[in-house]
């Protein structure tokens, strides 16, 4: 080589006095679910031409066709436009769910005037506004709290600074404190939970076409086995009864009355 000559640098190096290019490989990055937006079900509304009908039971509950859609498009609902300032659904004045009724009409056939439609609505928005305001709370949680909190709203509630800090100061109050202590004790002391996720139990057994009894085998069995030793005991002590009954001179029990000795009555279980 020449002196003085300059030396070429590789092809495909890069000059010293620039800053490394960082790779970032996406190959293991996790992906997040995006904001539902209910593009599907726009899609089937353009596609029927109407507003989606529904199947409500007398037991107050979506069954059948569509079913799923409702309970989604209320959790929209909620998060995006009910008064966050109430401490919980049975708080709120017909003025203030009316409106989101209205939203429900523009993509389901609702007959509100039904006792079994309006009171289905009533429960599912009672139910989706509660898990709406405990996510605000763990998202409180999660961004430390007190101003933190505050100056990280909860994304549904990103455009409404001024009921993200009402919540943040609810949740500070003496009393919210206490209830949330009580109710985390409660959730410690449930014995087992059902392997269906979120579907409702009326809806389940609807679309299975069986008794009360063998849906909560299927609800609380899985190949995997039972949910716990209880979920089984509970079952067998079902099944015994069910056969007592059938004796000749047996006190005659409806399955639904054997199911509420065996587990209690509650709405929306079984």
């Amino acid at each position: 080589m020449a002196p003085g000559q300059k030396v070429r640098p590789p092809r495909n190096s890069q000059p010293s006095n620039c800053p490394q290019t960082q790779h970032v490989s996406t190959s293991n990055s996790k992906k997040v679910r995006g904001k539902n937006k209910s593009k599907g079900l726009e899609r089937l509304i353009k596609k029927a031409g109407h507003p989606l009908n529904l199947n409500i039971s007398v037991e107050r509950r979506p069954i059948g066709e569509n079913h799923e859609l409702l309970s989604r498009e209320i959790g929209i609902v909620t998060r995006y436009h009910a008064p966050i300032k109430h401490i919980g659904w049975n708080n709120f004045s017909e003025a203030d769910k009316e409106p989101l009724y209205e939203l429900l009409k523009m993509k389901f056939n609702l007959d509100l005037s039904k006792p079994h439609v309006k009171g289905c609505l009533e429960l599912l928005f009672s139910s989706s506004y509660k898990t709406f305001r405990h996510r605000c709370y763990t998202h409180y949680l999660k961004s430390g709290g007190g101003d933190s909190a505050r100056n990280n709203p909860y994304e549904p509630l990103r455009d409404r600074p001024g009921d993200w800090t009402w919540l943040c100061d609810h949740f500070e109050t003496e009393e919210f404190q206490k209830k949330s202590v009580i109710g985390k004790a409660n959730r410690m002391k449930l014995a087992y939970v059902h392997k269906k996720g979120t579907k409702p139990f009326v809806a389940l057994q609807h679309e299975l076409s069986c008794d009360q009894i063998s849906l909560y085998k299927e609800c609380y069995c899985s190949d995997k086995g039972w949910a716990s030793r209880d979920a089984r005991q509970n079952y067998e002590t079902m099944l015994q009864m069910q056969h007592e009954n059938e004796q000749e001179g047996a006190i005659q029990l409806t399955e639904q009355q054997i199911c509420e000795k065996v587990l209690g009555k509650a709405y929306g279980y079984i």
